[in-house]
Parts: structure tokens; sequence; C-alpha cells
């Protein structure tokens, strides 16, 4: 009897918040109450609002069950579903009431007889509760043994990039939380790797306002600049717990695999910790989705090590705003082996030069990161405290080969080749050492008047050694030919600071009826300060042993201070300091009224840059340069139509305006140049979006334009005879972009089991930059038309039982320019992917994908081809709780995978091969544990 009284005594309490959903489920023959119904409660559009929990109430000698649930909607009426297998499904229309306790409803038991035909309820896919996308993730029939990045892959207008960023209707979601919280300090991957999609209940998408918004703003509600979030909401049963997975396996060609994650979360704590091990560069499996996978992921060869642990605490008086505390702690060590081999083209007025390339570099690195979060809210304060270490260390080795001529190369490498002009071998060994420390304190108090003061304090400390040793051979054709051999030691420290501090207060907050406006000021103040110190050897000019191209030499260092100072290149070592004071005043305008959302920021900058540079011992240059400029930006949204525009200024760098020359590198001379200007950036988009809860329809448009006044650019001079550029950056106009991006998704039958994707992206680049040779020595402007298109259209097919996706991209450039010598580009990239995911029986699983990549178009014909890509996964599932898999993959099935990376500009073209991780099979056994202390 207490626990009832408790129940219903909790019940009002929660009522006098919202509205009170009290629900009995009784089979109609027996009048029995019923457990284990799934009630949902729908809105007058028939769209989802929430799900009951079942609550159990005990009678001396029996039990009761109902279903409770509060929410807080503007519906005239609902509708309350309610299912039990062995039952036929019952719809209900209820009136709106703060309590709404309806009669008890009647569940007829399904007949034995009825084979040919089965009444299920659609579940709704995704609803707007305002401004907020809510997706009900049970809609989404979803393979066993799913996680979380197969279900966020699922959800219409959202894409799953490489790399862990999301992106909803074309913006770039900030972080990825778990019941509102922060998750592994905003690592999206941990989250989307590990978590099982069986325990989401359902995903939102919103703008989130900032944790102290409760002291800044009266209606607590997010602004149009506040940042995208994707927020995964928990089932009830999984709010307290633990979660672990671990895999291991081994393959052919040497290749293995490991790795383990756990978490233990509840109301008040999470502690996350994950280990990971391979040499397959990533935890690569068959795809689901159709997506060819990021040709970046896919360079080099990678073997890694990483573990990290993750905890934050949740405590204080005030439930809905918590202190809180978290914790990051990552370490990892990763080998890389990186090979490539390309092709070149820069554009000149008299004639191009063309060039082939090849490197292989090895690396081993290190690195350790920390991060600390404190925050404090109370009734008149906020406090926030974030710190991060990071400590990196890198130890490379690398061979480099360049050749270039007044013609196009063979493809075989020879010494000596017609048209050649320069050929060099670089031999080289890299060791860097950095380490970096932040903190960030931000406050915001409030004051009488409903008024409140921000202030924020920053403060960052990095430094940097970097060793490099170089054995350089040059060798340039010509009428007399030369040679130049130099073993080089390249020794820079770096260190830099900056102090960061602002102060913001409202001056006007003032809401009449349905319009809020607000305006605010701040003053913000950035000072850094940096200090470089180069010390560059030629120690071949010290002769005998030192001046043979042995690699036994690479690295050693001369044993006396003598030798040093002789081998010392003066011209090319220095020490530079630089400095950077910027003041801004700024003013905001906030305007809220009937969906319209208006924001304005009007910052007034003044900056003062410093350089001091001593060279040659005693050669001493002292650069001052004041700058001050306005830059405007501004958002306008209004119901389903947004538009942004911006004014940016940027300074040139300080180093670029000494009047210096630097010849470390004997084919690419640089130059200062006292006279650069700052460079004025314009940026304006437009976009629309449509969200409907019918089909599932997503719809996004946006289109974009971008340009530059006083672009920094490099003029070249380019000697036809050596092959060497000199190169000074100045000013140039003419670089401008723009763009249109339009997408569409839906689900294409009443049970959303077919879906559709069709997204295309048109790009329009101008690019112009100097050009220059030895024959003309005034410059000359390069420009380059770029047109762009990208394409994908996808259908695909979700049950239970099996999983299929269909997907076509194309990827198209055209190239056009009045250069002489200038071939148009018109390249075509096609891709034609197969996905397909199936249950069979015996609790066996198949994943696979199968795609086919054309390539076209290119300068070089062994790079235009076309390829198979086949990956295949079987798992075996064991155990009662099918919680223990054995699973055989395959990678590049087929052996055909390869890397190859285009670029062009208006100074030239690049094409260029890298290595990738070979075909291999792999057996792994994976195992997945969950375990809810308590049960709803």
């Amino acid at each position: 009897m207490k626990r009832l009284l408790f129940i219903l005594f909790a019940l009002q309490s929660i009522a006098s918040y919202g509205q009170m959903f009290s629900i009995t489920v009784k089979d109609a023959a027996t009048k029995i109450s019923l457990q284990g119904a799934s009630v949902t409660i729908l809105d007058k559009d028939s769209a989802f609002v929430d799900s009951c929990q079942m609550i159990t109430i005990n009678m001396g000698d029996r039990k009761k069950y109902f279903y409770a649930s509060r929410i807080e909607g503007s519906s005239p009426y609902y509708y309350i579903q309610c299912e039990k297998k062995g039952y036929l499904s019952q719809l209900v229309k209820v009136d709106a009431a703060d309590d709404i306790k309806p009669e008890p409803i009647m569940l007829k038991r399904a007949p034995r007889t009825l084979r040919e035909a089965t009444v299920t309820a659609t579940k709704v896919m995704m609803v707007m509760k305002g401004d907020t996308i809510v997706y009900n993730a049970d809609a989404f029939e979803l393979a066993e043994g799913s996680m979380l990045d197969q279900l966020i892959s699922r959800l219409p207008g959202v894409k799953l990039n490489a790399g862990g960023v999301i992106t909803v209707n074309g913006n770039r979601v900030s972080n990825l939380l778990i019941d509102g919280k922060d998750f592994f300090n905003g690592d999206a991957n941990v989250a989307l790797e590990n978590l099982p999609a069986y325990m989401v209940k359902n995903v939102k998408s919103y703008q989130k306002a900032p944790d102290n918004a409760y002291l800044t703003r009266k209606d607590n509600k997010p602004h149009a600049d506040d940042p995208w979030v994707i927020d995964v909401t928990l089932k009830k049963e999984y709010h307290q717990g633990w979660i672990a997975n671990a895999e291991v396996g081994g393959g052919t060609k040497d290749k293995y695999l490991g790795r383990v994650f756990g978490t233990y979360f509840s109301d008040r704590a999470r502690v996350s910790f994950y280990g990971n091990a391979n040499n397959t560069n990533s935890n690569q499996r068959a795809g689901t989705d159709g997506k060819w996978e990021n040709e970046d992921a896919m360079m080099g060869e990678n073997t890694l090590q990483k573990g990290g642990i993750f905890a934050s605490f949740y405590g204080g008086k005030n439930s809905e705003r918590p202190i809180r505390f978290t914790t990051t702690l990552e370490a990892s060590h990763d080998k890389e082996i990186n090979e490539s081999r390309g092709n070149f083209v820069s554009f000149f007025e008299s004639g191009n030069i063309f060039g082939k390339s090849m490197s292989l570099n090895k690396s081993h690195n290190y690195n350790f990161n920390w991060n600390g979060m404190l925050s404090i809210p109370t009734s008149f304060a906020y406090i926030h405290l974030d710190q991060y270490l990071t400590y990196a260390s890198t130890s490379s080795n690398g061979t480099q080969q360049s050749v270039q001529g007044n013609q196009p190369l063979p493809n075989e490498w020879t010494n000596v080749v017609e048209g050649m002009v320069n050929d060099y071998t670089d031999l080289n060994h890299d060791k860097i050492h950095s380490l970096n420390y932040s903190a960030m304190l931000n406050a915001t108090v409030k004051l009488p008047n409903d008024k409140n003061l921000g202030v924020n304090f920053a403060a960052n400390y990095n430094t940097a050694t970097d060793k490099m040793a170089s054995l350089y051979s040059l060798l340039t054709q010509g009428a007399d030919p030369t040679s130049d051999f130099r073993n080089r030691y390249d020794h820079n420290k770096q260190s830099n600071y900056q102090l960061l501090g602002s102060i913001g207060y409202v001056l006007i907050e003032k809401e009449h009826g349905n319009m809020f406006h607000k305006l605010y000021a701040t003053y913000n103040i950035d000072h850094r300060h940096q200090q470089g110190n180069r010390k560059y050897y030629r120690f071949d000019r010290l002769g005998g042993d030192w001046a043979l191209p042995d690699r036994k030499h690479l690295g050693q260092l001369p044993s006396t201070t003598d030798s040093l100072a002789l081998a010392t290149d003066w011209a090319n070592t220095y020490k530079t300091t630089t400095s950077q004071t910027m003041h801004t005043a700024e003013l905001r305008y906030l305007l809220m009224k009937d969906g319209l959302n208006f924001y304005a920021a009007l910052p007034m900058a003044f900056t003062r840059n410093v350089i001091d540079d001593l060279r040659m011992k005693d050669q001493q240059r002292h650069i001052v340069k004041h700058y001050q400029w306005l830059q405007p930006s501004f958002s306008l949204s209004f119901k389903n139509i947004k538009m942004s525009g911006s004014i940016a200024h940027t300074a040139p760098q300080m180093n670029l305006l000494l009047d210096v020359t630097d010849d470390s590198n004997p084919l690419f001379i640089t130059k200062g140049n006292t006279t650069l200007k700052p460079t004025n950036i314009y940026n304006a988009t437009l976009g629309y979006t449509l969200n409907k809860t019918k089909h599932a329809q997503n719809l996004n448009a946006e289109w974009g334009y971008s340009a530059q006044q006083n672009a920094v650019g490099q003029a070249r001079y380019y000697d036809a005879e050596t092959g060497v550029t000199t190169s000074m950056a100045q000013n140039i106009n003419g670089n401008w972009q723009t763009h249109v991006t339009v997408g569409y998704a839906c689900s294409l039958d009443k049970k959303q089991k077919w879906t559709f994707d069709v997204s295309a992206t048109e790009t329009f680049q101008n690019s112009v930059d100097f050009q220059q040779t030895s024959l003309m020595q005034t410059s000359v402007k390069s420009e380059v038309k770029n047109w762009f298109m990208q394409g994908n259209v996808a259908l695909a097919y979700h049950c239970k039982l099996f999983n299929a996706t269909l997907k076509s991209a194309v990827d198209w450039q055209h190239a056009t320019s009045k250069l002489t010598g200038f071939q148009t580009i018109n390249s075509i990239n096609h891709l034609y992917t197969f996905t397909n995911q199936w249950s069979l029986p015996w609790n066996m699983v198949i994943d696979t994908d199968l795609t086919y990549y054309v390539r076209s178009g290119y300068a070089d014909h062994s790079m235009n081809s076309g390829e198979w890509i086949w990956n295949m996964a079987v798992a075996k599932r064991m155990l009662k709780s099918k919680a223990l898999s054995l699973k055989l993959s395959g990678h590049d099935i087929l052996a055909q995978r390869r890397s190859i990376v285009r670029t062009l500009n208006a100074q030239g073209r690049t094409e260029t091969w890298h290595n990738v991780v070979p075909r291999y099979f792999m057996l792994s056994l994976v195992y997945h544990f969950s375990k809810s202390p308590r049960k709803e």
C-alpha cells in the first residue's frame, strides 16, 4: 500500500509539469492487466510523440500493470497505439488534458488461423518538435548486432562522413551527446563504433543552447548561431548498466586486429575505456550504406596501438543543472609507411614544365592527450574550466626523387632522358617533439535587474623542436651539366604563447508578446607571442667524408664547435620573434519573432603586428604593422529558409614581409615582399530545408558564394635552363567560387522498408595565380576555370533479416584556360556500389559490399582504369545470448584497390598514386556484453 501511495504521489507531482498519461491494457476476454505491451503516443497527425513506460504495482498476492508517460505537447487530441505479440493492435483517440486516464484498452487475441494477412502498425520514422528533429529508433529495422553508426547512417537528412563527421541537412554537427551529456570529449567515432543500436530510444537533432543560457536567456532557447548537435536518448532500461565488446583476429599477410571497449553509465556517472591495436589502417568492415570510403583514409599502411579512458561525474542538488566533471586520457603509437608516385605539370606562358616524382617515408608517431573539464552552475553564476595537455613525438626516414623537363616524360625512370632539365634525390631523417598546454575559464555572473556579465580568460603555451638531416643530390642537364651535393642539417626551435580575455554585457533585452530582441556588447583582447630559432648547417662544406653521399653520415654532427661554426649557413640561419595584439569591440543583436531568427554581429578590430628578425649574425630587421577593420556578419532564418553573409579580413604573415631570401632548397628559392596587403574575404549563403513526417521526406538546398580580394598568390620566376624556381608572395585578385547543392531523401512505401536518396553539388571555381619564366620579367596572371559536379543516387531496402543498398555516384571536372599549352581537362569518375547485410538461418550473417570504380580523363593514361572492390564478412553467432561471434572477413578480395589523388589550380596539375593496404583475409572472434542492473 505504501508503494502504491508513493507511485501515485510521484505521478501526481510529475503531471503538474506536463500532460500525464496513465493507461491500463487488459485482455479483452479475461480482463486481466497485460504486461509487456508496446504503448505509443501519437499526435493528431499520427506522428510519434513518446513511448509509455510499464509500471508494476504489487497488490497483495497479485500484480497490476499500467503504462505511464509525461509529455509537453500542444496537440488538441492524441492517439494511443497498443501492441502486444499474440494480440490485435488497438488505436484509441483521447482528448488532450493535464491528466489523461482513458478507459482500459481491451486487446483481443489474434486468431491463430489467419496466416494469410498480418496486421501491423507503421512506426513513424521522424517527427518535428518545434525546431528539433526526433527520429524514432524503433522505426528503423536494423540487422541484429548493429551499432550506432548503422542507425545514424539510416536517418533521413543525416550524412555520416569519413572520420565520424556528421551533417544534418548540410549543417555540421559539433558534438554527439548521449542522453544530453558529453561522451568521450565529443569523439563521435567511439560512440558510433561501440554503442549497440538496440539500446537507443530516439535520436534528436537540434541547435544546442550554451550551458549558461539559464542566466543569459530568459527563454533558455537556442539561437540562430548556436551549434548543431546529435543527441542519442537511451531506452530507460539502459540508463544504468555496463556495455562491453571485444574483438581479436589474425589474417593473411601478417594482418591482425585487437580491440576492446567498455563503459559504465548511470544518471550520476559515466566511465568508459577503449583499446585498439591493428595493422589494417582502421577497424574496416563491409559497409551497409553504399558509401565509398574517403580516399585519404586508404593512403599508406598503418600499424596502430591506441587506448583511452573517459570519466564524467554529475553531482549537486539541482538535477537539471548538475555540477559536472569530465576527464579524458588517450595515448597512441602508430607506424606509417607511405609510398607515392606522381606526375605534375606547371603552367607557364612560354611553355609548360613536366615532372615526375617518387617518395617513400617511414615514420613512428607517439601521442599523448589529456583533457579535464569542470562546470559549476549556481543560481547566480556559471563557471566553466577547460584544460588540455598534448605531447607528440615523430621520428621518420624518407627518400624522395624527382625529375622535371620541358616536355612530357616517359613512365619509366631513367637517369637521363630527352628534354630533362634536372633530377634530384633526397635522403632524410626527421625528429619532431612538441608540447602544448591550454586552459580556458568562462564565467557568467547574474546582476540585478535581470542583467548578467560574462567574463572569459584563456591561455595557451606551445613548444616544438624539429631536427632534420638530409643528403641531397641534384643533377642539372643542359649545355653545361652540373651536380650539387648537400649534406644538410636543419635545427628549428619554436615556442609561443597566447593570452586571451573577453567581457560581455547585455545592453538591451526585451520581450513583447511573441517578439524577443537582445543587444549586447563585448570586448576582446588577444595577445600572441612566437619565437623561432633556426640553425641551418651545410656539413658538405667541411670537405672529406662530409661531402660524400654516404647514408652512414646521415644525421651525424661534427664533434667540435669550430666545425659547426664553419658549416653554418648564416644566410638561412636566423632568430625571429613575432607578436600580435588585437583589440576587438563588438555589438551583437538578436531578434526572434514568429519563427523569424535574425542575428547580426558588428566587430571592430584594432591589430598591432611586430616582427624582429636577426640574420647573418648582425642583420637586424624590425617591422611594425597596424590594421583596423570592420568585420560584419549576419544570419537570418525564417521557417524553412536560411541565409547568412560575412566580411572578414586577414593580415599577411609577418615573415612574408621580410626583405630576405631563403635558398636552403636549391630548386625553390623564396623571397619576402614588404608591400603585401591584407586579404578581404566575402561569403554568402542561402539555404532551404523541408522535413515532412509523411514518408520521412527530407529536402535541402543551398547556394553559396565566396570571393577574395588581395589574395596572397605566388609570383614565380622559372629558369628553364636549371629548373630553379624563385618565388615571391604577391597580392592578386580574381579568385572566387560559387556552388549549388540539392538533396532529397524519403521512404517509398508505407512500411518504410524502401528508401531513396539523391543529392547533387555543382561548383564553379575561378582560380587565379601568377606564373612567370626567365623569358618574361613581368608577372603574368594564370587563370583556370574549373567546373565540378558531384552526384549521388541511392536506393535501399531494409528489414531485420535483409539490408541492401544500390548506389551510383559521379564526380566530374571540366577545366579550361587561355594559357598557352594548357590542355582542357574533362575527367569523370563513376562509382557503382552494391552492399548487402543478410541474416541467415543457423545464426549466420553475411556482410558484403561490391564497388566498381571507373576513372577517366587523366593525363597519365595508366591512371585511367576500372576497379572492382569487393569486401566481405561472414559471421556465426554463438551462445544462447548470441553475444559471441566467429567472423571471417576479406578485404579487397579481388586485389584491385588503388588510391589516386588529383589536384588542379592556376599554377598546375598533379596526379599522385599512393600505396594502400593490400588484399588480406582475417578470422576474428567478437564478443558483446551488456548488463542492466535494474529492470523497468
